[in-house]
């Protein structure tokens, strides 16, 4: 029996849903651990430069999760209460 192939579309598939994610993510890996070990260096910006553009390439579910999260805005201070308000 003959040894099966990929396809070419197979091989192009499993590059973006599998080597790319990979890729951004040791990308990104790398640059926390630089930035803990030399905070003033430039290459972990650098890093995640590539990390980012390589990212956009990954698709799938993999690609998904090992995606950095998006900045979402958090409240530091807490309002105020209705006592606090009045003044009692």
């Amino acid at each position: 029996m003959g040894r099966r192939r990929l396809s070419r579309q197979a091989r192009r598939m499993a590059m973006m849903a599998v080597a790319v994610p990979m890729a951004a993510w040791g990308l990104e890996q790398a640059a926390q651990r630089l930035e803990s070990r030399n905070p003033g260096s430039v290459w972990p910006g650098r890093l995640r430069q590539g990390a980012d553009s390589l990212g956009g390439w990954g698709q799938g579910p993999l690609a998904d999760r090992l995606r950095r999260p998006s900045t979402t805005v958090t409240r530091i201070t807490t309002p105020p209460d209705d006592d606090q308000r009045r003044g009692s």
